[in-house]
């Protein structure tokens, strides 16, 4: 069975480069919590490796700080050392982490194609999940995306193709607050792929009549708003 081992010797605790940020708010809550006399800390441990002498937080950072701003004893378990890319993997399992999270940690691994989606990202304002299927498999959508980028497996396989359709996507309909969405941004992609749409003649259209563009709910219906400003 596992021990359950406890310290008030925070001195020994050490964060993982790599590891998620922390939330504050999130570290008041659990304080505030504890003031109020619900104090979870001894049922939910916290997870360490030892390396050199230290013991490295795998899992519970937030815990940790609370732990450390009460003056509550550390409540750890330990386990065999991880690398970060399976800690990353153990929390994508959990789903504790966001995709922030594990863009942050795979940057900071030097994975350099995860530094095309933090590009991509700065410069369009997109969503992360767009940008990750994009880059990846230059579809909007791909159900297989999220587990290759969570495992630290994405590969960054169409950085041109995807600058292109994003930057045509904001020179058409930059004016529109759903110009980020991302069954817009598949229409001008489907009707880019068929090569008979003039974008010059299209992005005129849109100037002289732009009231007849709206909010679409998918590709479908966006594509039918576009090719009724078009014609």
């Amino acid at each position: 069975m596992t021990q359950i081992i406890q310290s008030n010797d925070y001195s020994k605790f050490e964060s993982i480069t790599g590891n998620r940020s922390l939330s504050q708010s999130k570290i008041e809550k659990i304080c505030n919590d504890i003031a109020n006399g619900f104090n979870m800390l001894p049922y939910c441990p916290i997870i360490v490796s030892e390396n050199d002498g230290k013991l490295q937080i795998i899992d519970g950072q937030h815990r940790f700080e609370v732990s450390k701003k009460t003056q509550n004893p550390v409540y750890y378990v330990v386990c065999e050392t991880l690398t970060l890319k399976q800690i990353a993997q153990l929390n994508s399992r959990g789903e504790k982490w966001k995709p922030q999270d594990f863009l942050e940690c795979y940057i900071k691994l030097g994975i350099s194609d995860y530094e095309y989606i933090r590009e991509i990202m700065d410069e369009h304002k997109i969503a992360i999940k767009t940008v990750i299927n994009l880059l990846m498999y230059f579809k909007i959508n791909d159900p297989s995306s999220t587990e290759a980028f969570q495992g630290g497996d994405f590969k960054c396989n169409y950085l041109q193709e995807t600058q292109e359709l994003l930057r045509l996507t904001e020179s058409l309909f930059g004016r529109y607050v759903f110009s980020k969405d991302r069954y817009l941004i598949g229409a001008v992609q489907a009707i880019k792929a068929k090569g008979k749409c003039d974008f010059e003649k299209l992005k005129n259209k849109i100037a002289a009549a732009p009231m007849m563009m709206d909010r679409q709910a998918d590709v479908k219906h966006y594509i039918y708003n576009i090719e009724r400003v078009y014609n």
